[in-house]
């Protein structure tokens, strides 16, 4: 029994021994290839991180900035028309900075005692902007649903051109269409197959 146990632990200080040479051996080899691995790690990380800030100055964060307007409806007790002021986002296109001007005139005011001089359910189908020229064009109820007289009318054209031009300095000249082509008039006093620089003037 003596002699087997003794055997068992020759064969175990063996092994141990044989391990211990092992790493002494090979010592620098592993300590290689372990800094090796962490550096290459370390080279990734690094390197994406570097991508990753790169991408962000070439990409920076947009800040949406609000820009107050006015926009101008009709007191109906008076018959004049009463600024009022909107705030809208900085769009980056003329074209849909003035959309956005004419949405809110078709809209109900936030003063009660205003209302919008463009005719109900009329609806913005575009704005285009050439030249300082801003072709506006409404839906056929613009002409359909007005209810007629010079007044109702001028007021509802120079809601139109004092909003625009006041608002956006590109646009100089307005020229009104319905469904894409120009119109005679509104409601039979005013010609609007021209296109007008200033709000008309009346007494």
């Amino acid at each position: 029994m003596k002699t087997k146990t003794k055997t068992k632990q020759n064969k175990t200080t063996k092994q141990k021994n044989k391990k211990k040479i092992f790493f002494k051996k090979n010592f620098k080899t592993i300590l290689f290839w372990g800094f090796f691995i962490l550096g290459s790690f370390a080279f990734i990380y690094f390197a994406v991180s570097i991508k990753y800030k790169k991408k962000e100055r070439e990409f920076p964060e947009v800040s949406i900035k609000t820009n107050f307007f006015k926009v101008y409806f009709l007191d109906a007790k008076t018959d004049k028309l009463v600024s009022e002021t909107c705030t809208i986002k900085d769009f980056p296109s003329e074209d849909r900075k003035a959309e956005e001007i004419i949405k809110i005139l078709l809209n109900v005011p936030k003063n009660k005692k205003l209302i919008s001089p463009i005719p109900k359910s009329t609806k913005l189908l575009g704005i285009k902007i050439k030249s300082g020229l801003a072709y506006v064009d409404f839906s056929r109820e613009f002409l359909t649903n007005h209810p007629g007289g010079s007044t109702s009318e001028i007021m509802t054209i120079n809601s139109v051109v004092s909003s625009l031009i006041r608002n956006v300095p590109q646009i100089k000249e307005v020229q009104f269409l319905v469904e894409g082509k120009k119109f005679n008039t509104v409601a039979g006093h005013i010609n609007c197959r021209s296109p007008f620089k200033n709000e008309i003037k009346y007494e």
